[in-house]
């Protein structure tokens, strides 16, 4: 669920894990208030009194122009294709974005973000206090976030003579250092890890450069359940 969602409906639940999950990618969405860039209006107090502004977010988005001391503005529901509204009579818009491109191509521009969402797991709070459910819902919620943790780390093999292995040890790294196992050709080594998928170009220069060779990458990892540094 995203949190954009509970706060639309003013839910409260215990959040048990948030994860940085957009539509497209591993980043939160925004959600935001744009207007037709040829509008010139620039700012919340800018709107025209009881004009329009369409979206999916009705009861996020008539608690957010009250705080912000503008009740007069109608807020109207929009399913699909929000960003066209404004063709059809709505001053802005308040809609869901991750990179504004969308946004942009229908040629509105964001005056104000209301908030960031990410994916989240929730739990029914009756559940959740349950003594006898509560160990599968904690287990469930560790295997969600392994499997998204594995997204985000890829396996590494390459073999290494001996003269550099120290270093090449150094350079893999990984969740808790490499495994290391002779190989058949004696003074040659192979390491096996798993590294962060954003180390994955550096971690291999490196190796290149010391002299390792045959290196394997594996980015089809499902599950990685690792425990957090300092965790018992």
């Amino acid at each position: 669920m995203g949190e954009d969602w509970i706060a639309n409906w003013g839910y409260s639940f215990p959040v048990l894990l948030k994860l940085p999950i957009g539509r497209a990618g591993k980043k939160p969405v925004k959600i935001v208030l744009a207007v037709k860039k040829e509008s010139n209006i620039k700012t919340i107090e800018g709107l025209p009194a009881e004009c329009e502004i369409a979206t999916e977010y009705v009861q996020l988005a008539k608690r957010f122009f009250f705080d912000k001391g503008r009740p007069d503005i109608r807020v109207v529901p929009s399913y699909g294709n929000t960003e066209h509204k404004v063709e059809f009579g709505a001053t802005g818009i308040i809609d869901v974005t991750e990179s504004g491109d969308s946004l942009r191509e229908n040629g509105l521009e964001i005056i104000c973000e209301i908030m960031e969402s990410n994916t989240v797991i929730v739990a029914n709070p009756e559940s959740f206090a349950d003594k006898n459910k509560r160990p599968f819902i904690d287990c469930f919620v560790q295997l969600i976030n392994g499997a998204y943790q594995a997204s985000t780390y890829i396996m590494l093999v390459a073999n290494v003579p001996g003269r550099v292995l120290k270093e090449a040890v150094r350079i893999i790294g990984g969740l808790k250092g490499p495994t290391i196992s002779p190989l058949a050709v004696e003074g040659w080594f192979a390491l096996q890890s798993i590294v962060l998928r954003e180390n994955e170009h550096k971690i291999i220069f490196d190796l290149l450069r010391i002299g390792v060779t045959d290196i394997i990458v594996n980015r089809e990892i499902s599950l990685v359940m690792s425990q957090p540094e300092g965790g018992a």
